[in-house]
């Protein structure tokens, strides 16, 4: 996935789930993919873990925009 959150490992950094304290082992499997197609759909300059995608972001947004729907179409599936 081409985005500023995912790492190349396919990581993502997301509070929810490793540092802010709102994951327990009773939070539902359906929050959790909640709170990952949200965090897709909201990149977060502040928890970005590939600087050179936060850049781009920042800068040129239009060159993300393309790159993230290219990657989409080459490697995406649909959410249904």
């Amino acid at each position: 996935i081409y985005h500023l959150n995912v790492g190349t490992d396919g990581r993502i950094c997301d509070q929810l789930l490793y540092n802010n304290g709102e994951y327990k082992p009773t939070t539902s499997l359906l929050d959790i993919i909640k709170r990952i197609a949200y965090a897709i759909d909201n990149p977060e300059l502040d928890h970005a873990v590939n600087p050179e995608i936060a850049a781009e972001y920042q800068l040129n947004r239009a060159e993300f925009n393309r790159k993230a729907l290219e990657w989409v179409r080459r490697y995406g599936l649909s959410r249904n």
